[in-house]
C-alpha cells in the first residue's frame, strides 16, 4: 500500500497493531522498509527516522536489501543503522538477492561463483549479527521473454530449460547442513563468524592471510569445507593446520577434523 506520508503510515500502524493485539494479544506487527535498494539506503533510513518521530508502534523491522555491487562492506554498515533505529526488536530481510549474470542496475562482472560468494557472506554475517530471518527473493531465475531487470538472474537456479541448479543453491544447501539448528552466533569480526551447533563449534571465514583457531579448536588439525562455485563439482573439503588455516575471498567453513 502507498501512504502520503510516513505520518499516515505510522497512524495506520497504529490502528491496525491495536485492532490486532485486542483480538490476540500475542500479535506482532512489523514494519516493511525498502533498506538498500541498488546501492542506496538513504531513503530508508530517513523514512525510518520519520516514523519513528511519528510515534509508529511497531514489534518487528524488516527491510530488503538489493546492492549494485557484491560489496559487502554496505551490508554491515546498512544493518549496523537499523539496529539503532530498531532499538531491540527482532529484525529480518524479507528480500535479498544478487545477480549471478549481467543485470540492469548491476556494476560489478557478475557469475555464478560471485553470486554464491555473496550469498554465503550475507548469510553468515546476517546471521551472526542477530538478523531473526533471511530470505532469498526467488528460488528460480526470472523468463528470458521478460524485459531484463535485476532479478533476471537473481535466482538459485536458472529459467531456461531444463532448469539447472546454480553454484549458490548448493552453497545455500550446503550453509543450512553446516550452521542450521545453531543456538548460538557472534561476529567475531569482519570475514570472521562463530556458529554453536549441536556437535561442536564452527566458523565460517574469509579475508587475507590466515587464521588462527588452535586454541578455539584445541587441536592441531581443522577441517575445511569450501562453498560451491562450480555447480558441477560437490563442496571440497581439506584438513589445514589449526594455527594457519588459509584464507581468501571465498568463504570457508571450519569445523574439528
Amino acid at each position: 500500500a502507498g501512504f502520503e506520508s510516513p505520518a499516515e503510515y505510522a497512524a495506520v500502524l497504529a490502528a491496525t497493531r491495536s485492532a490486532a493485539q485486542a483480538v490476540d494479544p500475542g500479535v506482532q506487527v512489523m514494519i516493511s522498509l525498502a533498506g538498500l535498494e541498488l546501492g542506496s539506503s538513504s531513503y530508508a533510513l530517513t523514512y525510518f527516522d520519520l516514523l519513528l518521530a511519528a510515534g509508529a508502534a511497531m514489534d518487528a523491522v524488516s527491510y530488503h536489501v538489493y546492492p549494485d555491487t557484491y560489496d559487502f562492506s554496505t551490508l554491515e554498515s546498512l544493518l549496523t543503522a537499523m539496529q539503532a533505529r530498531a532499538a531491540g526488536r527482532p529484525i529480518w530481510i524479507t528480500e535479498t538477492c544478487v545477480p549471478s549474470a549481467t543485470a540492469p542496475g548491476f556494476t560489478d562482472p557478475a557469475s555464478q561463483a560471485a553470486q554464491a560468494r555473496w550469498l554465503a557472506k550475507s548469510w553468515a554475517f546476517h546471521v551472526a549479527a542477530g538478523v531473526s530471518r533471511l530470505f532469498w527473493n526467488g528460488i528460480s531465475d526470472m523468463s528470458s521473454v521478460l524485459p531484463p531487470s535485476f532479478f533476471t538472474y537473481g535466482g538459485l537456479v536458472t529459467f531456461a530449460p531444463p532448469p539447472q541448479k546454480k553454484a549458490s543453491w548448493y552453497t545455500y544447501q550446503l550453509l543450512a547442513a553446516k550452521l542450521s539448528g545453531a543456538t548460538s552466533a557472534a561476529v567475531e569480526s569482519t570475514g570472521r563468524y562463530r556458529f554453536t551447533v549441536a556437535n561442536g563449534t564452527r566458523y565460517v571465514l574469509w579475508g587475507a592471510g590466515t587464521a588462527d583457531l588452535s586454541l578455539v579448536f584445541g587441536a592441531t588439525t581443522v577441517l575445511v569445507t569450501h562453498i560451491v562455485e562450480d555447480p558441477s563439482l560437490p563442496p571440497a573439503t581439506e584438513s589445514a593446520p589449526a594455527n594457519a588455516v588459509p584464507l581468501g575471498d571465498s568463504p570457508i567453513i571450519v569445523e574439528s577434523w
